[in-house]
Parts: C-alpha cells; sequence; structure tokens
C-alpha cells in the first residue's frame, strides 16, 4: 500500500509507534487499524502492528509488509495470562521506547494506558472507541472513563459524532482530549469494490439483499429472516459468523425461508466485496454501531442502504451537506424493513435513486483524510 497522507509530514526514521488492539480476530477495527500501520509504515515510521493476544478462530491476515505480533497466544485472557502479557507489554515499552501508542478496543484501550503509565511516562496513548462506549460492559465502561483521565493518555478518539457524544464526560480536561476521525477503507479496497461493482445482471441484483457482518445480537440478523419472511421473491445474504449463527439458521427453518437465507460464513476482504458486488440491497438493522466499514464499503459499491434508526447509523448515512443517503427504519420492525426490501425491487426509479445516493455518500470517506488525522496524534 502506498502512503496516501495528502501532506505528508517530516518523519524521523525514527519515530517508533504502536498500533494496539485487544485481539486481531477478523472485524472492522483490526481491519482499520492494519491499514493505517501498513500506511504509516510507508511513509516511513517505524510501526508495529499488536495485538495483546491472540485468539482462537478466523485472524483478519495482515496485507502488505507488517504482520501481526503478539504478547500471548490464547483462547482468552486469564489473570496469569493476563500478569504475563502486562510483564511483556511493559518491556516491549522500555526496549522499543514507542513515541505514540494507538489502542483500540475496550481492554486494550485501558491495559495499555494503565502498564505505559508505569513502564514509560514519555510515551503517549491515544485511545480510541468504536463503538459507543454506554454499550461496553459496566466494568468495561468505567475502567476506559477512568483511562481517559490518566496523564499519559493525550487524546481519546471517536469514529463519529454519536461515539463521541457517548463518551463525553463532565469533565473539561477529559472531554479536551476528544478528537473525532471518521473510519475509511484502504484504497486498496476502494479500488477492488470500484473494479467489481455493477457487473452482476441488475434483475438478479434487485432481489439480492446482503447482511455484512458478526453474527452476534447487536447485529439484529433476526429481523431481517423475519422480513425475508414477509416479503416475496427476496433472498437475503449473510456475510459474517458468530454466536448467534445457529439461532439465525433454525429461525429461518421454523419461518420456512431457509432456501431464501443463506449464511456465508467468514469472509475474507475479496469475497466481501465480491458479495458487496453481486448484491442488490445493503441492509444492517444493528442495534448500535460506530462508523461501520460494511457500510462505507456498500456505498463504494453503489448499494441502496438500509439501516436502523440508531444514532450513529443515521450520522453514518447522512453526508457533510446534511443530505441523507440511506434509507433509515427501524430495527424492531420486520413489516418495514419487508416494506422498504419490496419498494426498491419494485421500482427502478427508486432503486435507482438511492444507488445514486449511496455513491454519492461514498465521495465524503477518504482514507487520506483518516491517516493524516492519526498522524497528527503522533507529532
Amino acid at each position: 500500500m502506498s502512503p496516501v497522507t495528502k501532506n505528508p509530514p517530516d518523519i524521523d526514521q525514527k519515530k517508533t509507534v504502536f498500533l494496539i488492539v485487544s485481539h486481531s480476530r477478523a472485524g472492522g477495527v483490526q481491519e482499520v487499524w492494519a491499514s493505517l500501520a501498513e500506511n504509516m509504515h510507508e511513509s516511513g515510521f517505524d510501526v508495529r502492528l499488536i495485538a495483546l493476544y491472540r485468539p482462537a478462530g478466523a485472524i483478519l491476515q495482515a496485507d502488505g509488509n507488517l504482520k501481526w505480533q503478539y504478547f500471548v497466544e490464547c483462547r482468552s485472557l486469564t489473570p496469569l495470562r493476563m500478569a504475563v502479557c502486562a510483564l511483556r507489554l511493559s518491556r516491549y515499552i522500555r526496549v522499543h521506547k514507542p513515541k505514540c501508542v494507538l489502542t483500540a478496543m475496550p481492554f486494550a484501550n485501558c491495559f495499555v494506558a494503565c502498564i505505559s503509565l508505569f513502564s514509560s511516562r514519555r510515551v503517549r496513548i491515544a485511545l480510541s472507541h468504536h463503538t459507543p462506549i454506554n454499550t461496553y460492559g459496566k466494568l468495561s465502561k468505567i475502567f476506559n472513563i477512568v483511562a481517559g483521565f490518566l496523564p499519559n493518555v493525550k487524546s481519546i478518539v471517536c469514529v463519529s459524532s454519536a461515539v463521541a457524544s457517548s463518551a463525553r464526560q463532565k469533565s473539561d480536561f477529559y472531554n479536551a482530549k476528544l478528537r473525532i476521525i471518521k473510519n475509511s477503507v484502504a484504497p486498496s479496497v476502494e479500488r477492488m469494490i470500484k473494479a467489481r461493482a455493477g457487473h452482476a445482471s441488475i434483475n438478479l441484483k434487485l432481489r439480492k439483499i446482503v447482511a455484512i457482518g458478526r453474527l452476534s445480537p447487536e447485529k439484529n440478523h433476526s429481523i431481517l429472516i423475519d422480513a425475508v419472511s414477509i416479503a416475496e421473491n427476496i433472498d437475503l445474504h449473510i456475510g459474517g459468523d458468530g454466536p448467534e449463527r445457529d439461532n439465525l439458521i433454525a429461525q429461518a427453518k421454523k419461518l420456512g425461508v431457509e432456501h431464501r437465507v443463506h449464511f456465508l460464513g467468514h469472509l475474507d476482504r475479496v469475497s466481501v466485496i465480491d458479495v458487496l458486488a453481486g448484491g442488490g440491497i445493503f441492509a444492517q438493522p444493528s442495534l448500535f454501531e460506530g462508523h461501520s466499514l460494511a457500510l462505507i464499503e456498500a456505498a463504494l459499491a453503489g448499494l441502496p442502504l438500509l439501516v436502523s434508526n440508531v444514532p450513529a447509523q443515521i450520522e453514518g448515512v447522512t453526508d457533510r451537506h446534511g443530505c441523507v443517503c440511506g434509507i433509515i427504519i427501524d430495527p424492531r420492525s420486520a413489516k418495514s424493513w419487508a416494506e422498504a426490501f419490496s419498494r426498491l425491487v419494485d421500482c427502478d426509479d427508486e432503486y435507482n435513486h438511492w444507488s445514486r445516493r449511496a455513491l454519492k455518500l461514498s465521495q465524503d470517506v477518504s482514507f487520506a483524510d483518516m491517516a493524516e488525522e492519526y498522524i497528527k496524534l503522533i507529532k
């Protein structure tokens, strides 16, 4: 990946930066961090792409020159492994003396901030929130708020205004650290999407609903299966895996739509792009989000966007001029989703209108802007 910052700063080649997540299981946060790390590396930084632990299951394969580094390999962090992780992280910080550490995911945010404070007070920490913090567990939320008050934490990045609102506290000291940096996809991914989009038959595409995301309760895929049971001649293709898979398969069978609901399992990056390029409508009924990469990718592919009426999703489909570029739907109403599917399928003008709006929205997304904002945190 070539560096895409608009105005690359004068960079000290010895300036070391860590980008750390809790684990490297495939997901949007890991994808953003891997793309950002590769771009910084190409821009001249000495970058380390780190996951605190290597989990079981599908791992996001980092492209390019950088690969994941781990402190422990385990399914989950036991107290003993956490202690080992803390010792190894502390030593790694003392040896490599990073100029800045960027963290993502709730556990990494508070764990790295605390260990760094006792390892080297000179290390600058920029922690980040990719979903609203009121969706974290109770202890995780408290620890992440406390981490934001630590003196070595210089910035608290939020991927949307909605996420920033959830993070804001009754403290000018804390709130002054908040920064909004919206997600974007790597230029190589954008090029692949644009190269593949629009090749499938429009008649086939119009009948095909695509949903991409982990099969977990907050993604709310069950409402889409209910909607497919109401709407006729609609197929639903769900890309992703997770704990709700068996429940969703059982739901589709119970409603008699198992032949129209297709579970694609975990997809690598190229497969996700192929699914979007061959899709007709993108549906994301999540109960909460931060700034979804799948939504950005679907917009680049020109798919009409159907999203839930939660703050981050409304923000996600609204362009910089205030134009709403997606259809916003109650995440609890299967009938509303079914009606939206039918309107798009049955009316070419409606479909083309929302396809154009999606492409308009995609023009707001810039990896260069995102990379440049993160680099500013390091200077």
